[in-house]
């Protein structure tokens, strides 16, 4: 369980985020929605450790930890190292880790699959698609095995083809891995896709607005025109331009 307790944070004189208190169950899917500038980013930021907050504190299962214990953080771009294939792309965060050359290349090869990466494993960057980028990076985040996946808009440039796709594929891996998942995103139906809740952020300064359970019994088969679905994007439009 990730607590997030009374988190502010200013920029300069700026106050870029105010009392933000939220608590993620382990194993939970959660999108954080809101205007841009509203702190979305920084708020994955600060839960991932690579920011520190003017107050607050973030815990899980009750403990402050180091930045990169427990957590793996994805961002929209893909970071992919140009002079390297996918298969050494993937298995970059498990080399820094100090896990031995075989070892890594089992678990890519084991995980490959899943991905839908086994035939591009010798693959450059430059080679693939953006969605086929994405899911490498996306593999070497899970490779890390941490139990928290922070999501920055990973699809966010992808074509609406492309991310549709991906939003089947995602939910799959989800289910498959059991990973506690934080997902950013200025997309309301990719919000209400994907989560068990969406939370939606104010801005000037970001706040916690409103959030939503979202009845996956309703919205797992991805009909974007039920009434289910089209009330709750409204509802959630209404919050936003207030």
């Amino acid at each position: 369980m990730i607590e997030i307790k009374n988190i502010n944070f200013n920029f300069i004189n700026q106050k870029i985020l105010s009392d933000i208190n939220l608590t993620v169950s382990s194993g939970e899917f959660i999108s954080i929605i809101g205007p841009s500038g509203c702190g979305k980013s920084t708020l994955l930021n600060i839960i991932s450790g690579i920011t520190k907050p003017k107050t607050g504190e973030i815990t899980v299962e009750g403990k402050k930890i180091a930045v990169g214990d427990k957590i793996s953080y994805m961002q929209q771009k893909d970071l992919l190292l140009p002079w390297r294939n996918v298969r050494e792309n993937a298995g970059i965060g498990l080399e820094i880790k100090g896990l031995p050359h075989t070892i890594i290349q089992k678990k890519i090869s084991h995980l490959a699959k899943d991905f839908g990466l086994e035939k591009f494993l010798n693959y450059m960057p430059h080679e693939l698609s953006g969605g086929l980028r994405q899911r490498v990076a996306f593999l070497r985040a899970v490779l890390i095995d941490n139990p928290i996946m922070l999501l920055d808009e990973p699809l966010g440039s992808l074509d609406a083809i492309t991310k549709s796709s991906l939003h089947e594929w995602l939910m799959d891996v989800f289910r498959k891995f059991s990973k506690t998942i934080i997902l950013v995103t200025h997309d309301i139906e990719e919000a209400i896709l994907l989560a068990n809740r969406v939370i939606v952020m104010s801005t000037n300064p970001g706040r916690i607005l409103k959030e939503y359970i979202v009845d996956r019994n309703l919205v797992d088969n991805k009909d974007v025109t039920s009434n289910y679905f089209i009330k709750l994007k409204k509802e959630i439009i209404k919050d936003l331009i207030l």
